[in-house]
């Protein structure tokens, strides 16, 4: 919303202080916003363990495949050394 103000109040005829009212409004409830998660944590923390549960399961599905893909790579330079062999 911000980036957006900022594109449209340079068009000609806008009223720059309706503008920085705008920016102010939109300002607060960011912060507003912000206050609020960062107090989530505290007031459930049981948002915790699932954040951390999903990080983890983030990490194990990422290794998972790059060891599939170390996997395919080792599986077809194989195939290339024994077509390499061949000629």
């Amino acid at each position: 919303a911000l980036q957006h103000l900022n594109r449209v109040s340079k068009r000609p005829g806008n009223d720059p202080e309706f503008v920085r009212y705008q920016e102010t409004l939109i300002t607060g409830e960011l912060n507003r916003l912000r206050e609020e998660i960062e107090k989530l944590p505290k007031e459930h923390p049981n948002l915790q363990d699932s954040t951390n549960e999903q990080l983890r399961q983030e990490l194990m599905a990422t290794e998972a495949d790059r060891g599939c893909a170390e996997i395919d790579v080792k599986r077809v330079s194989a195939e290339i050394r024994a077509k390499w062999d061949t000629l």
